[in-house]
């Protein structure tokens, strides 16, 4: 965990503010830049946006009050601007939550850890429609998640699995927190309406089972790739000349 100087929660100057600025019109920018199929979770019944990988990366390098407040504008910009389905102007919400969790793992864990069991456990026990009543399965990968994260978090690590926890953990939190949020949305708004009962919504789970793991270990892993590729450029060019603080 890093010791930080300053002990406000959120800070801002002008150079945070900037930075800001920049990555959230990025982060816009590659919103309209679609992967993959088109999916109930990480933002309902649409494709990955490379914007997520944004997301996820931004929460690995800068302090929580710049990652999610970027990825929390650019996408709230783009839902005023598309005012699209699933969602509508709720569309930035699981992109600015996966930012958060996984960013705020680096002021505390805690936070982190209880912010992702909040929206898993909605998604999970949601009335009538939540995955506990119609098709159990589909948590599976969920604790799956919750039982990496405990070994990671409360076991002796040979060395080189250690030097990289405080990487993967919070990127199966952040990510799998995406999806858990994605899901909580798509039954608020739709479980009562397009869907009626729990035999008409149980489909979906039964197929997104097969298919929103391997989505976030995409994104997982894509990020991965993408940090170890500019954290060095990103510390010494941001981190160090503008003295901008960095989570890693």
């Amino acid at each position: 965990m890093r010791n930080w100087e300053d002990k406000m929660f959120f800070r801002f100057d002008s150079i945070r503010l900037a930075l800001i600025s920049v990555l959230s019109a990025l982060y816009a920018i590659l919103y309209y830049i679609p992967i993959g199929f088109p999916l109930i979770g990480l933002e309902g019944a649409k494709p990955i946006s490379i914007a997520y990988f944004m997301a996820l990366l931004i929460a690995l390098l800068f302090p929580v009050e710049i990652s999610f407040t970027s990825v929390a504008l650019g996408g709230l910009i783009i839902s005023i601007i598309q005012f699209s389905p699933p969602f509508y102007l709720l569309n930035f919400l699981p992109g600015a939550v996966m930012a958060l969790v996984t960013s705020l793992y680096f002021r505390n864990e805690l936070y982190s850890l209880v912010i992702y069991l909040v929206f898993l456990m909605a998604y999970v026990f949601y009335p009538g429609g939540g995955v506990f009543y119609t098709y159990p399965y589909h948590a599976l990968p969920h604790a799956l998640v919750l039982l990496t994260y405990t070994i990671l978090n409360a076991s002796v690590l040979p060395g080189f699995i250690a030097k990289y926890k405080d990487i993967i953990s919070p990127l199966l939190l952040g990510a799998f927190s995406g999806q858990a949020t994605g899901t909580t949305l798509f039954l608020m708004m739709y479980y009562g309406v397009s869907f009626l009962s729990p035999e008409a919504i149980t489909p979906i789970w039964v197929f997104t089972l097969y298919v929103y793991p391997i989505e976030r270990l995409v994104l997982i892993v894509g990020t991965l790739v993408l940090y170890l590729g500019v954290k060095e450029s990103v510390k010494r060019y941001v981190g160090e000349s503008v003295r901008i603080p960095m989570n890693l």
